[in-house]
């Protein structure tokens, strides 16, 4: 099996092959799946990220739980101890570039416990079958996920694997989504 460095170069090609406005397409297949889903509708509190480096594009996820006034979480890296805080963001000026260059909520607003997080869109720079992330390789949502009630992988079907390497501090999610499927892991 590959060394985790070695596969997160080949997904990571894989995904910047994808052509933007199929991307784009795709990204919007995704969250269109996502927000007819159960998993949605019974989530008052949901988790997301700001896309970056062609990641799926969840911001349409974002502008939806704020229309349909969910709870919508943004994460904060924190570096001491290292790890995330989940914010309430109410809209996109509350976003400024964190520690990575990420946007992330400025200031030190509403945060919720991963406990109390209903749903958790999580992305991923490949993913296999049985809930297995590989992300960028800082830890943070290795150490966020299995805290969360509800954590979904969330990244195009090219991102998708039959096994990746697991070691033990790497989490498993409860569910996967990609543009053509939402899949109940562990079943």
């Amino acid at each position: 099996m590959m060394h985790k460095q070695a596969l997160r170069k080949r997904f990571r090609a894989l995904r910047s092959e994808i052509p933007p406005k199929t991307r784009a397409a795709l990204s919007e297949q995704a969250c269109r799946k996502v927000l007819e889903s159960d998993l949605w509708r019974r989530s008052d509190s949901v988790l997301l990220y700001v896309p970056v480096r062609a990641e799926l594009d969840v911001r349409p996820l974002i502008e939806a739980g704020w229309q349909q006034d969910k709870s919508v979480l943004l994460p904060k890296c924190e570096e001491n101890p290292r790890g995330l805080r989940l914010c309430r963001v109410r809209e996109w000026a509350a976003l400024s570039p964190g520690a990575w260059g990420i946007p992330e909520p400025s200031g030190d607003g509403e945060c919720l416990r991963p406990e109390d997080v209903d749903l958790a869109l999580v992305p991923v720079v490949a993913m296999d079958r049985h809930g297995v992330r590989l992300g960028n390789g800082g830890g943070y949502y290795d150490r966020l996920m299995p805290r969360l009630s509800c954590s979904a992988l969330i990244g195009f079907d090219q991102q998708l694997c039959d096994r990746l390497p697991r070691e033990g501090h790497d989490a498993i999610a409860r569910w996967m989504i990609t543009p053509t499927q939402i899949i109940r892991l562990g079943e």
